[in-house]
């Protein structure tokens, strides 16, 4: 069992949580082309359309990953792994046009069959009459496996000192039940802000459907709780439903239509006013 990115502690009950749940019109065109160069194209109607092309290359042992979005703006990451073994150096850059602003990570990461540890900047640039440089922030985390158990760590710093902190120990006891403890301490104007929460999740098989459960309870100001199921019909029908104690229930189901189109439809129902919402429709094309 690897030790995963600090970012990915928690993933199998949000996967559950918000994998396919769409609210608005999607076309996407997904790993298109003949690796190590691929293209996706993802456009959506929400209101206003919005889009994106994002296209990935291998290049003498770099990989270089550019997003395109509609509204004027440019991501790019170009990363080189094994620059040391174990060791990963990248850059990433994102860049509006219309606002002249450019967010500059260069960053590092290192792998080790124990340690999975993680460490960027921010450099925010303000293009006008004058360049302006904003607030730089520096951003650690680490994963340590112990047997089952995953402690991690995730910290950022900013000029004025520690901005947030957060802790999680995942624990699986088993490759079919995870749970997930997390805290979060964040700290703004000498206000000190704490966030607690517990996150399960739970692979089983429901009679003839393989099943997935997830629940999360967290407290800050005020306590939340949601829970969430999956289940797969068939091979190619996976039915998904949540609910939170803000009396909002959601549903969606994925239909797998041929080896290269997926079809996901998705809503949700205000419970205590009886009211639904707008019906999310996602249609994904690939050739892998």
């Amino acid at each position: 069992m690897s030790v995963p990115p600090f970012k990915d502690l928690g993933k199998q009950a949000k996967d559950v949580f918000e994998e396919n749940y769409s609210k608005d019109v999607t076309v996407e065109l997904k790993n298109f082309g003949q690796e190590p160069t691929t293209t996706t194209v993802n456009l959506t109607a929400a209101g206003a359309y919005k889009g994106s092309l994002q296209q990935k290359h291998a290049v003498a042992g770099f990989t270089v990953d550019a997003t395109f979005f509609s509204d004027n703006r440019f991501k790019l990451e170009v990363a080189r792994a094994e620059v040391l073994k174990g060791l990963k150096a990248k850059l990433t850059e994102e860049y509006s046009v219309s606002k002249g602003d450019l967010k500059a990570s260069p960053g590092l990461e290192y792998k080790t069959p124990q340690v999975n540890v993680a460490a960027s900047v921010d450099v925010p640039v303000k293009f006008g009459d004058q360049t302006q440089i904003g607030s730089v922030k520096a951003n650690v985390s680490g994963v340590y496996k112990y047997d089952t158990l995953f402690p991690g760590v995730n910290a950022v710093f900013s000029a004025g000192g520690l901005e947030s902190f957060t802790g999680r120990v995942e624990w699986k006891p088993s490759p079919a039940l995870t749970f997930n403890y997390f805290a979060t301490l964040a700290s703004q104007d000498a206000k000190r802000d704490w966030t607690l929460g517990l996150s399960s999740f739970a692979s089983f098989a429901w009679g003839a459907y393989p099943s997935k459960f997830a629940a999360e309870l967290k407290k800050d100001e005020k306590v939340s709780f949601l829970v969430g199921a999956e289940t797969s019909l068939n091979a190619a029908t996976v039915v998904k439903t949540k609910f939170d104690l803000r009396g909002t229930a959601s549903a969606s189901l994925t239909q797998t239509l041929s080896p290269y189109t997926k079809l996901s439809v998705g809503s949700d129902l205000d419970v205590k006013n009886k009211t639904f919402g707008s019906v999310g429709v996602k249609v994904t094309f690939t050739d892998k």
